[in-house]
C-alpha cells in the first residue's frame, strides 16, 4: 500500500539532516493544499525511494530531477529501477543539470526522455514534455 502524503512528508523531515529551505516548506505546503500532486522536493541522494514513491501515490506523468553533484550516473539508474519496480514505466523521466555531453547517450539509455543542460529554454522544456506526452499510446 502506498504511504499517505503524511507519511511521505514525516519520512522526509526525517531524513533530513538540516531545516528545510524556504522552497521545500512551500513545496510541501504547495503540495498539501492542493487537490492533485504539485510537486514533491526531495534530495536525490537521500530521497530515491521517495520519489518513487510520491510518483505511485499522485500518479505523475513526469519527473524532472535537477542533478548539480556530477552524481547523475549514480542517481539516475536507481531512481528509474525504483520507478520501473512500482510499474511507473511511462513517467517520463527529465533530467536537467550538469550533464556532460558524453553521458546524455547513456541518460538516454537509462530511460531518462530528455536531458536540458544549463541555460535551456523552458519552453524547449515544456513542448518536449508536451511531445512525449501526446506520443504515448494512451494519449
Amino acid at each position: 500500500m502506498p504511504l499517505t502524503r503524511d507519511e511521505l512528508v514525516s519520512r522526509y523531515l526525517d531524513q533530513i539532516p538540516y531545516a528545510p529551505y524556504p522552497v521545500q516548506e512551500e513545496a510541501l505546503l504547495a503540495w498539501f493544499a492542493a487537490e492533485q500532486g504539485v510537486m514533491v522536493c526531495a534530495p536525490t541522494g537521500m530521497g530515491k525511494t521517495m520519489i518513487a514513491e510520491a510518483a505511485l501515490q499522485e500518479d505523475v506523468d513526469v519527473i524532472g530531477l535537477s542533478i548539480l553533484s556530477g552524481a547523475h550516473l549514480a542517481l539516475v539508474p536507481r531512481i528509474v529501477e525504483l520507478l520501473r519496480t512500482e510499474g511507473l514505466d511511462d513517467v517520463l523521466v527529465l533530467v536537467g543539470g550538469i550533464i556532460p555531453d558524453e553521458d546524455v547517450p547513456t541518460m538516454h539509455e537509462m530511460g531518462v526522455s530528455g536531458v536540458f543542460g544549463p541555460g535551456t529554454n523552458t519552453e524547449d522544456i515544456v513542448n518536449h514534455i508536451k511531445s512525449a506526452l501526446a506520443a504515448r499510446p494512451d494519449a
